[in-house]
């Protein structure tokens, strides 16, 4: 979708009019917390409906502190006049000093910016009801892999214990959740950040455990007297306040619950969101940027390394080759699974932090999923002999970066291709049609969440 040209052309239209939303001249929060999250049995995930009918708030300054009260001066009585004889011993009356306006003395700061993405994009329902600072990052940064302990989590008033022996094995955490002599029940509830279709999975003991969650319900047929993860099945899930009903046999145990769904492109300024710093116009079209997914239209910087997998890559169940009669390798070798599926881990550290685009030459029959980093998952479809495909433009930081592929049987990688994109502030402020000015025009700054919240794609 290409919104470039629009978005400049936007936001000198007059959009339906949210409330004044950067009052630069406070340095009061404003929180926009909802008082409930959804529940999970609702059909409709609420963090998918759209807040920009909503005002938006976005103060500037913002801090944990009660506003200070300001008061008016006590104007002074009044004094008779003096005499002749008295002037030069009366002094004038003292002036108060006049106020100095907070606009000149604050302004916005990341803070205000990172909890007004937040809250005007809908991706509020994961917060708990007292937001910190590292809420609104958990959120913004993407990651959807979450593991619940069950001792931690289950209620009170559930008829099962705890215990921390290792006769059957390994656990995490403190200890683990024991059931009963007969069947019973154990509601594990806790609060998701994010939605997402999400994979679920388990340690559990014995078999029979049934979760129920909403109206779906998942079974562990897989028996065992030991602690062993169970794969349960995918689910979508709503963010917020969840529960999952786990109903347990007789003398069954449970040790943690694992959600996993493929993570989301970070959301985040260069140098990552340090919230007491002053907002910037380049914070503001950086993050803009990769909310709507617009880095891949960044201009090419003309820069390009490549990565043989055969030198940098890692896996028990792959062999460097050199056979050439599915295509010509790019280095005269490459990295091909064996009979049975295999994961292949390549390490690389681009020359600079920056946003890249990135392909991959390999050969596979069948889709192969690949995972940049905490970049996202990717979906790759190779064809049937050496060749290159696109993974995508991904921001990339200067250090060690992981690319995970799960290869099937036979399929096979022979090189990395990065290629950079010009990503220096300026350049996502032309990508954006922004101004310096932004930072102290509310008008523009309230027409480009409007905007946000029209345009995002689906996360």
């Amino acid at each position: 979708m290409h919104f470039l040209p629009a978005i400049a052309m936007l936001l000198t239209i007059s959009l339906p009019s949210p409330a004044q939303v950067f009052a630069a001249t406070t340095k009061d929060p404003v929180k926009t917390v909802p008082s409930a999250a959804a529940p999970t049995s609702t059909a409709t995930n609420p963090a998918s409906k759209s807040n920009s009918s909503k005002p938006l708030k976005v103060q500037a300054g913002a801090t944990d502190k009660p506003p200070a009260q300001s008061k008016a001066p006590v104007p002074a009585a009044a004094a008779p006049a003096p005499t002749a004889a008295t002037a030069s011993s009366v002094p004038a009356p003292a002036t108060p000093p006049s106020p100095t306006p907070v606009a000149a003395i604050t302004g916005p700061t990341q803070r205000d910016w990172m909890r007004n993405l937040v809250d005007t994009l809908g991706l509020s329902f994961g917060l708990p009801a007292t937001p910190e600072d590292q809420d609104y990052r958990n959120i913004l940064g993407g990651n959807r892999h979450f593991r619940f302990e069950a001792e931690e989590v289950h209620q009170p008033t559930d008829l099962v214990s705890v215990s921390s022996v290792i006769n059957f094995g390994p656990f995490s955490g403190r200890g683990w959740v024991n059931g009963v002599a007969q069947p019973t029940e154990a509601h594990l509830r806790f609060l998701l950040p994010l939605a997402g279709r999400y994979r679920l999975s388990s340690s559990l003991r014995l078999s029979g455990h049934q979760f129920k969650i909403g109206n779906a319900t998942l079974t562990n047929t897989e028996a065992g007297d030991k602690f062993h993860i169970v794969t349960l099945g995918e689910i979508d899930l709503p963010a917020g306040e969840t529960e999952v009903v786990v109903s347990l046999p007789a003398d069954a145990s449970i040790d943690y619950l694992e959600l996993d769904a493929a993570p989301l492109p970070a959301i985040a300024p260069h140098g990552g969101w340090r919230p007491e710093a002053p907002l910037t116009a380049d914070d503001i079209a950086v993050t803009i940027s990769k909310f709507l997914d617009l880095e891949a239209h960044l201009p090419p910087a003309g820069t390009s390394t490549s990565i043989e997998a055969e030198s940098a890559g890692h896996s028990p169940g792959a062999a460097i080759t050199d056979i050439r009669h599915l295509g010509v390798p790019s280095n005269g070798r490459w990295l091909r699974a064996g009979n049975a599926p295999t994961t292949v881990d390549i390490v690389f550290t681009p020359p600079a932090a920056g946003v890249y685009d990135i392909s991959v030459r390999g050969l596979a029959e069948g889709p192969v999923t690949a995972t940049v980093g905490q970049a996202g998952r990717f979906d790759c479809h190779f064809r049937p002999y050496l060749s290159d495909i696109s993974i995508g433009s991904i921001a990339l930081p200067a250090e060690p970066v992981h690319l995970e592929i799960k290869l099937p049987p036979r399929a096979g990688l022979d090189a990395l291709h990065l290629r950079g994109r010009a990503s220096r502030g300026s350049d996502y402020l032309r990508l954006v049609g922004l101004a310096e000015k932004t930072i102290s025009d509310p008008m523009v700054m309230n027409r480009l969440l409007a905007l946000a919240a029209l345009l995002q794609p689906p996360r």
